[in-house]
């Protein structure tokens, strides 16, 4: 019953943060990517699962963004197809710890941020979110092949981020 009012206290309170940082589209962007990661962050919280009509947004968003700023695109589309080509050899590698949702997410995260943006929220993600796993596990409250959302990870860190520099 009060998840809604909790979500939209947060999201106003990214907004006011936004007005004191900058105004016009790139505050649009801002309030507009704000929006995505709060819902999938709640989302991947609670379903332990990213859904392409979330991700289908986010990323083109992302390709509004570097259309409307074209000094951003190679940098942004290098980091998205390079996000995207990592995430899935770690998907992979780890037999569907990482799933299609953390590859497309850090694929159109890579759209929105660059490449040093990427690289930093793909690392501290990942360091926070082994971090609550480990945490988890010692508390008795997951088991050692229970699932886990990476997801709520890398995008809590995009909104620190922003919360911090910006876009």
């Amino acid at each position: 019953r009060w998840r809604p009012y909790v979500l939209g206290v947060l999201f106003l309170a990214c907004g006011i943060r936004f007005l004191f940082m900058t105004s016009g589209l790139p505050l649009f962007f801002l309030l507009f990517l704000t929006a995505l990661l709060i819902l999938m962050t709640v989302t991947d919280f609670e379903q332990y699962c990213l859904f392409d009509s979330m991700m289908i947004p986010l990323a083109l968003g992302g390709m509004a963004l570097t259309a409307v700023y074209p000094s951003l695109f190679t940098d942004h589309a290098l980091a998205a197809a390079g996000g995207g080509v990592v995430f899935f050899l770690l998907g992979v590698l780890s037999r569907g710890a990482l799933g299609g949702g953390d590859i497309k997410l850090m694929a159109s995260l890579g759209l929105w941020l660059g490449t040093n943006a990427l690289i930093f929220v793909a690392a501290a993600g990942s360091i926070f979110g082994g971090l609550s796993a480990l945490v988890l596990l010692l508390l008795g409250k997951k088991k050692r092949k229970s699932a886990f959302a990476y997801g709520p990870y890398f995008t809590l860190t995009t909104l620190a981020l922003l919360l911090i520099r910006g876009l």
